[in-house]
């Protein structure tokens, strides 16, 4: 089969599971066929992860697959193109951070900072300028990404003030490295012939499941398109031209400036949840229709499944239909839990009744599992210590739901993994901190572990009666019973019992197997052992 013409194809449609099955057909059909090496480009390993299974389940086998971030698709595309770019770069946020650290005392002096002076009088022991550096590295990093000609031209000598001195002594120091002006040059450089290394590294790329994606990746996707094929599977909640709907308030707004009624402003109400909060969505949308990549593109759009609340809304978004405006009433089922609001006097308490909730839909229909659930929080980070108290350590043991958490938040880099690891060395080692120091990516990749092993491990402390303390002689130290119940030492014995055994329940020397330890686990058993020893040594 010839390899495919550059261009930029676009599929929509409102369901991911469908979008799924439009990738497991395109894929099929390439050059190389199901198993030749491609590259997807997801929002979150959460979405990778979902996505491999969806195409396994088509498929039969999902192989051959390079799953990256937005960002992490940037760095490789400039790497093919641009020569002599760095392994680490030093405008990344977490790097940055500790370069703004370094410069930024030097310039407290001078007028254009005296605002950040007077922030961090009184600071004691630089926390507050911690703080302040990553702060503004974010804000940096942000505007490389959604205003690059302002950063450029700050680059250039242009604006006054602390922020763009503050960022021209960051590029005389690192050179041109932030995104913005890597993107210039990576459009330059396509410009002049480098195209072909751009498809030796990339034969197709695929974009899959964003509702919206930031002007500056669809800037560089565009001009990729050019040179290598490009696939947006771009999920989108209504197949009707919707660039224009407007929210009732921000309506009232707009006519207030404009001085013209809405009509004249050529604005429309339609469906009111998708007007107030599709707004991210919404200007996505725009863009791709004023880019005239949505004449041509291709629709996978379905009705919602099921006829209860949850259905009535989905499909009123997905045709733009303002029920309360065309006066239409819905007579709902009593039994209908499809769409259900619980307020809850605490977090640990949402938790709780999440927990039930989600045993309850699953008792009540065989064929879904954990894998079919997925649960948003508007921090994530605050709300892991209830997360982890839950499902992590239920009531009934019986009742143990497999979970996983994803979130960028809840992967830091190197420096707050190092200040973690000195946290968990000043406590008892208790079983979560242990386990919670394997979310940070830099400790996993030491440790090789995955975020997908984490629910195993979870389990296997847990069955192991792993609670605190690495020995009994721990325990002694502090003045307790020199008792190794509950330690990791003997959860350790219990565990590779378990695994050389096969999960008998006769004692050996005095020790229970622990259960659960498949005959392939050994060497997952073995790194994660050998992490908790390698802890321990660190604390003494």
């Amino acid at each position: 089969m010839p390899p495919e013409a550059p261009s930029f194809h676009v599929i929509h449609g409102n369901r991911a599971d469908v979008l799924a099955g439009e990738l497991a057909r395109v894929l099929a059909a390439g050059p190389g066929g199901a198993l030749s090496p491609e590259t997807v480009v997801v929002e979150s390993p959460a979405w990778a992860r979902w996505l491999s299974l969806a195409l396994a389940e088509r498929a039969g086998v999902c192989a051959g697959l390079s799953f990256l971030q937005p960002n992490g698709l940037l760095r490789e595309m400039f790497t093919a193109v641009l020569p002599a770019m760095p392994a680490d770069n030093p405008f990344e946020p977490g790097a940055l951070a500790w370069r703004i650290l370094e410069i930024l005392p030097r310039c407290l002096a001078r007028p254009e900072f005296s605002e950040l002076s007077r922030y961090l009088v009184g600071d004691r022991g630089g926390r507050k300028l911690f703080g302040l550096g990553r702060a503004i590295a974010g804000v940096f990093d942000r505007y490389a990404l959604f205003r690059p000609k302002m950063v450029l031209s700050w680059e250039a000598g242009e604006g006054g003030g602390w922020q763009p001195e503050l960022f021209r002594r960051l590029c005389g120091q690192a050179g041109p490295l932030h995104r913005a002006a890597l993107g210039a040059r990576f459009r330059a450089a396509l410009d002049s012939g480098a195209g072909p290394a751009l498809a030796r590294r990339f034969p197709r790329v695929f974009v899959f499941g964003f509702g919206a994606l930031p002007p500056f990746h669809m800037d560089l996707l565009t001009a990729a398109s050019r040179h290598v094929p490009v696939f947006l599977f771009h999920l989108n909640p209504c197949r009707k031209y919707w660039a224009d709907v407007v929210a009732d308030k921000r309506m009232v707004r707009m006519e207030r400036a404009a001085g013209l009624p809405a009509d004249d402003l050529h604005l429309e109400e339609g469906n009111p949840l998708l007007a107030s909060l599709g707004r991210a969505g919404q200007d996505f949308f725009r863009a791709l229709a004023a880019g005239d990549l949505l004449d041509h593109a291709t629709e996978a759009f379905a009705d919602p499944p099921g006829a209860g609340a949850l259905a009535a809304v989905q499909a009123d978004v997905l045709d733009l239909v303002d029920a309360p405006a065309e006066g239409l009433v819905r007579t709902l089922s009593p039994d209908d839990d499809t769409l259900l609001v619980h307020a809850c006097h605490s977090p640990l308490r949402e938790m709780e009744v999440l927990h039930d909730r989600i045993l309850d839909a699953l008792s009540r229909r065989p064929g879904m599992g954990p894998w079919n659930v997925l649960v948003l929080a508007p921090d994530l980070e605050a709300y892991a210590p209830f997360i982890q108290a839950v499902f992590g350590v239920p009531e009934d043991p019986a009742a143990r739901l497999p979970y996983s958490l994803s979130s960028g938040n809840l992967a830091p880099g190197a420096v707050e993994a190092f200040l973690a690891l000195l946290s968990a060395c000043r406590g008892r080692f208790a079983a979560s901190a242990v386990l919670d120091l394997l979310r940070h990516p830099s400790l996993a990749r030491r440790a090789g572990v995955d975020e997908a092993d984490l629910s195993t491990l979870r389990r296997w402390v847990s069955d192991a009666g792993i609670r605190w303390a690495p020995d009994a002689a721990f325990k002694e130290a502090l003045g307790l019973p020199a008792v190794a119940d509950h330690t990791w030492a003997l959860g350790a014995d219990r565990l590779i019992l378990g695994f050389a055994m096969g999960g008998t329940d006769r004692l050996f020397a005095g020790i229970l197997p622990a259960p659960g330890v498949d005959p392939g686990d050994g060497g997952l058993l073995g790194r994660f052992l050998a992490f908790a020893r390698a802890l321990f040594a660190l604390a003494r």
